[in-house]
């Protein structure tokens, strides 16, 4: 995994990031890029996830590379993370917030981990 700030906006990728020609494999992005946002996942040919590349908003990160990590197919991704990603009227259910240090997003889970909200800080240096 790469996480990285490219001209102040996180970048992360994970896996394989392209999907060369007659590779077999297949790319799924929504309609990017959009303001400073754009998401893409790769697939191979059992539509199993093997990349993403997440620029602006990372918030899904987290969930993306355990589903490679995991080997699951594209139908067994979690449910609303795919409309998260690739409808921008979906109300978010991944949500991350900056680390008043490094800049970087950090991911909150839901529910009570996110009276954290104010307090969150990653193990970058201080």
């Amino acid at each position: 995994m790469l996480n990285m700030q490219v001209l102040g906006l996180s970048l992360v990728a994970l896996g394989q990031t392209v999907a060369a020609y007659r590779s077999g494999l297949s790319e799924m992005r929504g309609d990017y890029p959009v303001g400073e946002f754009y998401k893409k996942l790769i697939f191979d040919r059992d539509e199993v996830l093997v990349g993403a590349l997440l620029l602006g908003s990372i918030a899904e990160a987290g969930a993306l590379e355990e589903a490679i990590q995991r080997g699951l197919r594209k139908d067994q991704l979690p449910s609303g993370l795919l409309h998260q990603m690739f409808d921008l009227t979906y109300r978010t259910a991944y949500q991350g917030v900056q680390c008043p240090v490094c800049k970087h997003e950090i991911q909150l889970a839901r529910g009570p981990a996110r009276a954290i909200w104010l307090r969150a800080r990653c193990a970058g240096p201080t």
